[in-house]
């Protein structure tokens, strides 16, 4: 039995590749993750004033926290701004790839104003430092990008 090729045999191998090819991608999408920054990103969109002022009080400041790679460390350097204050809130280490590998800290300094980390925490990856702290009950807020 010989199949006759027509234009009818053409439409529908048409058809046929275009329902695999779309059966293909949606398989593929549905393993892809679609993680949000923060899995309560609704609730924190309503408190996004807060956060806008906590931003404009670091903008304010003449220095800013500043990261530095020394000695398989990662040091934040918070200013002089901040000596014989409580410095207090929390530092989150926020990867874009991969959400479950985000690691979060208090925020802890020791008498020269800085806070260490193990470099051996992290993956080899970009992260964004995300500090939320708060001195002398005024809030700050501030972003610093991280390349291993």
């Amino acid at each position: 039995m010989k199949i006759k090729f027509n234009w009818g045999v053409g439409i529908a191998i048409v058809i046929v590749i275009f329902f695999i090819t779309v059966i293909v991608r949606i398989i593929i999408s549905s393993t892809i993750s679609v993680d949000l920054i923060t899995p309560d990103y609704y609730h924190n969109e309503l408190k996004y004033e807060q956060q806008i002022q906590k931003e404009k009080n670091t903008i304010l400041l003449t220095d800013k926290i500043i990261s530095v790679k020394e000695n398989n460390k990662i040091v934040l350097k918070y200013p002089d701004f901040f000596k014989n204050k409580k410095v207090t809130g929390n530092i989150l280490f926020y990867n874009p790839a991969k959400i479950n590998k985000d690691l979060s800290f208090e925020i802890n300094v020791d008498d020269s104003l800085n806070q260490s980390f193990d470099i051996s925490q992290f993956t080899e990856s970009r992260y964004i430092i995300k500090i939320d702290w708060q001195a002398d009950s005024i809030f700050y807020y501030q972003e610093i990008d991280l390349n291993f």
